[in-house]
């Protein structure tokens, strides 16, 4: 309850604040002032030539303020209830049933039971301080979904002995991850990529077996050669064409050094790096309009995609085409029969793959897919 008359107090000073505001703007206006607290005193050439009473105006922008400033402290103040997380957790994963929960002021947690495949996973609303440069404002409330962990630590204990087999029959040992990866094999004996396929597609189609309603679609089995294969090919000098051999001494470098593939559920199919690379552009593309059609690949140079120099920047462990004749690998999709591509180099004014989709597809574009579509389709566009 206290929260509430912290909150109720804040808003009565902002209420306070907002009323003298509009007293003063009210009266200065009455007075005859264009504007308030210019320099130019409201005799710039815009202003002058403007008829008076615009006042309005200010006024109904304060208001606006005033009542997001007020919605933000008070409507978004507060942690969720347990209620608003089993909503939130039946809606995100499927049916489930609430094991526990535990609810104060700062922190809300619930302990939830999947009915599809009995396993227990938390959904927690809490609580966090907002700091900026040593300065406290206050807090803000965040929610954590620990579905998608609980999920991977089934499943893994689901064929744990199966992924066991595996590695000892093709001479590998795995250790489980997180996120997308379920489970990476480092090879420790054969190393050649006819194994390493067997080895990822054989275990992401025991994962395969359990993947009830698609819900493990794209994640994936990760295989790669051990540090002793690393450190030979290093040393010999091969293997590692268009790789920036400097960076795979480092520990994350030598991760890329050392992968191999994957295979992905659903299809449990191996991918090797250039495959790799491709379904990363074809999900980019589909994140930025899912009916992106992937049309083809072609090599060409850094000149024929038109970026700067400057915003070239290498993927990590790969070296950056340095000059307009460097080779570029080019990715062309359709949508609403508009060609646009994306190419395997980071644009360093994104973050992300390079594109011409902005210059290409236009807000009708889209607006047309989406018609396709028959329902409505909301894209964030991220740049």
């Amino acid at each position: 309850m206290n929260g509430y008359i912290a909150d109720i107090i804040v808003v009565m000073i902002l209420l306070a604040a907002f009323c003298a505001a509009v007293v003063y703007i009210y009266k200065e206006k009455k007075r005859g002032r264009q504007c308030l607290g210019c320099p130019m005193a409201g005799e710039c050439t815009k202003r002058s030539k403007k008829k008076n009473g615009s006042g309005k105006k200010g006024v109904y922008r304060c208001g606006l303020l005033f009542l997001m400033t007020a919605f933000f402290l008070t409507g978004c103040g507060h942690v969720k209830s347990a209620k608003a997380l089993r909503k939130m957790a039946k809606r995100n994963h499927g049916a489930c049933e609430v094991v526990s929960t535990q609810e104060s002021e700062e922190k809300t947690v619930v302990v939830l039971k999947d009915k599809l495949q009995g396993f227990e996973y938390k959904m927690v609303s809490k609580m966090n301080d907002l700091n900026i440069d040593g300065s406290s404002f206050g807090s803000l409330p965040s929610t954590s979904d620990g579905f998608d962990d609980a999920l991977n630590t089934f499943a893994i204990s689901k064929v744990k002995d199966k992924l066991t087999d595996i590695g000892e029959k093709y001479g590998a040992v795995y250790e489980e991850r997180g996120g997308e990866v379920l489970v990476l094999y480092t090879l420790e004996k054969d190393e050649s990529d006819l194994t390493a396929a067997k080895i990822v597609e054989e275990a992401s189609a025991a994962f395969q077996e359990i993947n009830l309603k698609n819900r493990m679609d794209k994640k994936q089995v990760v295989v790669e050669h051990d540090q002793k294969w690393l450190d030979e090919k290093l040393g010999s000098n091969t293997g590692f064409d268009g790789m920036d051999k400097e960076a795979l001494y480092s520990g994350s470098g030598a991760s890329v050094g050392r992968h191999i593939g994957s295979a992905r559920l659903p299809d449990c199919r191996f991918r090797g790096r250039e495959e790799e690379m491709t379904d990363s552009i074809i999900d980019m593309a589909k994140m930025r309009n899912r009916r992106a059609e992937f049309l083809r690949k072609e090599q060409k140079t850094l000149g024929d995609s038109g970026a700067p120099l400057y915003c070239v920047q290498a993927e990590f462990g790969y070296k950056a085409p340095a000059d307009s004749n460097d080779p570029v690998m080019f990715y062309y999709f359709t949508l609403n029969d508009k060609e646009f591509f994306f190419c395997d180099f980071i644009d360093k004014t994104t973050g992300t793959w390079y594109t011409n989709y902005d210059k290409v597809i236009t807000a009708k574009d889209e607006k047309e897919a989406r018609k396709k579509d028959g329902w409505l389709h909301i894209h964030f566009n991220i740049s």
